[in-house]
């Protein structure tokens, strides 16, 4: 059993980063395209807590999403590409808003021959923010809404039932993607 969860640990690492390596050249050339992704900067509008904006989110390219209002559905979906929600802490959406970029990251708990420890992966990078609902106080739950292929949908919600998902938001215009080890404190007291 323990060599199994190192084995999904390794697994969904080497799969998303094979999945990343093979999407990088597609992003590049999405954002490559345009280096303007929706509304973004210090002066974009935020939305209120609880809240969703009613505006449309402009990819590269042919790529375009829209969203209506919290209880409509979407329209203009990227086609190929799934609207996938995930819940995260309110204090990680305080500076997200639509049309960001996020990397998706993972802790979950491997076990080793000698002890069992909490490892962080990185397991999707440069992922685009279809919509973020915001709590009402930061110590609340948040969600936020990303737009992945089916595959990067499948590893999100098994990462999400598995282990504790954050994100990180990047920083406007940072579309490059690297390969990733996982964290651990063991690695960090090195």
């Amino acid at each position: 059993m323990k060599t199994a969860r190192i084995g999904f640990a390794a697994a969904l690492c080497l799969a998303l980063s094979l999945a990343a390596y093979a999407a990088e050249s597609k992003v590049k050339s999405r954002a490559a395209g345009s280096a303007e992704v929706g509304a973004s900067g210090p002066a974009a509008e935020q939305p209120p807590a609880g809240e969703f904006l009613d505006e449309k989110v402009e990819y590269a390219g042919d790529f375009q999403a829209s969203t209506e209002t919290a209880g409509a559905p979407y329209t203009g979906l990227v086609p190929g590409y799934r609207g996938t929600a995930i819940t995260v802490s309110g204090d990680q959406l305080l500076f997200v808003k639509k049309g960001d970029r996020v990397d998706v990251l993972v802790t979950f708990d491997a076990a080793t021959k000698e002890a069992k420890e909490k490892v962080t992966a990185t397991i999707l990078q440069n992922v685009i923010v279809i919509n973020a609902l915001k709590p009402a106080r930061m110590e609340d739950k948040g969600v936020v809404e990303l737009l992945l292929n089916p595959n990067e949908a499948q590893y999100l919600a098994l990462s999400d039932a598995q282990g504790q998902v954050s994100i990180a938001i990047r920083a406007p215009g940072d579309v490059g993607m690297k390969a990733m080890e996982m964290a651990s404190f063991r690695k960090l007291i090195k």
